[in-house]
C-alpha cells in the first residue's frame, strides 16, 4: 500500500513540473496599430517650396569718383626789361564732384618741343580749396633758359584732398589800377569774426577773350583789412584796359 501511494505522488510531481515548463514560454509582445504606422508627408508640406538661404549678389566694382577736370593749361615765355626769359605757367582745374576739395602743393612738368624741360615743384593753387563747380588755378613764374620759339606744353596731376571746411571772407571795393608794373589790385575784406594770423589775397585776372592771364597773390596780416597786389613779372604792356574781369579771394594762410 505504501508503495502505491509513493508511486502516485511521484506521478503528480512530474505532471506539476511539466506544467511549469509549459508556462515559461516567452510572451509575444504586440503593439498598438497606431504606433507602427509609417508617417507620410502631408499634402500641404509637399506643396510648400523649399526655402534656401539668400545668396548675396556680387558687388559690382564702383567707378572711381572724378573730382576735377582740366579747363585751362598754358606755358608762355616773355623777356623782362634786362632781356631775361621768363616762363609763365598757368593750369586750371574745375571741381566736378559734389564735395569740397583741396588742391594741395603739386608738381608741374613742362615740355619744350616734346622734350621734358623742367619740373616745377610744390606749385600753389589759388584758391587752395574749391567748392563744387569752382575752378582753382596753379600759377608759377620761373626764369628759363630756352628757345623763345619752342612749343611749350604742360602736364600735371594735382594732389587732391577732401576739404574739411572752406573758410573765405567777402572781398569788397576791388579796384584794378594801372601802375608801373602793368596793373595793381586794391581791395578790402570783411569779417565779423576778427580773424587772427595771416591771410591770403589772390585775384585771378581774365583778358578780353575771358581767358585767364595771371594770378596776383600775397600774404598779409588779418588785422589789416585792405590789401594791394602787384607784380613786376606781368606781361609787358598789360593795362587795366586789357582786363575784362577778375575773381578775388581772401582766406586763411595754412602754410
Amino acid at each position: 500500500m505504501k508503495k502505491r501511494i509513493g508511486l502516485f505522488l511521484a506521478c503528480v510531481l512530474c505532471l506539476g513540473l511539466f506544467a511549469c515548463d509549459a508556462q515559461t514560454d516567452v510572451d509575444v509582445i504586440t503593439y498598438e496599430p497606431e504606433t507602427t504606422q509609417h508617417m507620410q508627408p502631408s499634402e500641404e508640406s509637399m506643396t510648400q517650396p523649399t526655402i534656401l538661404p539668400e545668396i548675396p549678389e556680387e558687388t559690382q566694382p564702383q567707378e572711381p569718383i572724378e573730382y576735377i577736370e582740366l579747363v585751362y593749361s598754358s606755358a608762355k615765355t616773355r623777356r623782362d626789361n634786362v632781356g631775361n626769359i621768363w616762363m609763365d605757367v598757368l593750369v586750371g582745374f574745375r571741381n566736378v564732384s559734389q564735395e569740397e576739395i583741396c588742391l594741395s602743393y603739386s608738381n608741374i612738368d613742362v615740355f619744350a618741343d616734346g622734350e621734358h624741360l623742367m619740373t616745377l615743384t610744390d606749385a600753389v593753387c589759388y584758391p587752395v580749396s574749391i567748392e563744387p563747380g569752382e575752378t582753382g588755378y596753379y600759377f608759377e613764374q620761373v626764369q628759363a633758359d630756352l628757345n623763345e620759339n619752342a612749343e611749350l606744353t604742360v602736364q600735371m596731376q594735382p594732389n587732391i584732398e577732401r576739404a574739411n571746411h572752406i573758410v573765405r571772407y567777402p572781398v569788397e571795393d576791388v579796384q584794378v589800377r594801372d601802375s608801373a608794373f602793368g596793373v595793381e589790385i586794391y581791395g578790402m575784406y570783411q569779417s565779423e569774426e576778427d580773424p587772427e594770423g595771416l591771410l591770403v589775397a589772390a585775384v585771378v585776372l581774365y583778358d578780353l577773350d575771358n581767358e585767364p592771364i595771371a594770378v596776383l597773390s600775397d600774404i598779409f596780416s588779418a588785422s589789416t583789412k585792405e590789401f594791394i597786389l602787384s607784380s613786376d613779372k606781368l606781361p609787358e604792356g598789360l593795362s587795366s584796359q586789357d582786363i575784362s574781369s577778375y575773381i578775388a579771394y581772401v582766406y586763411p594762410y595754412e602754410g
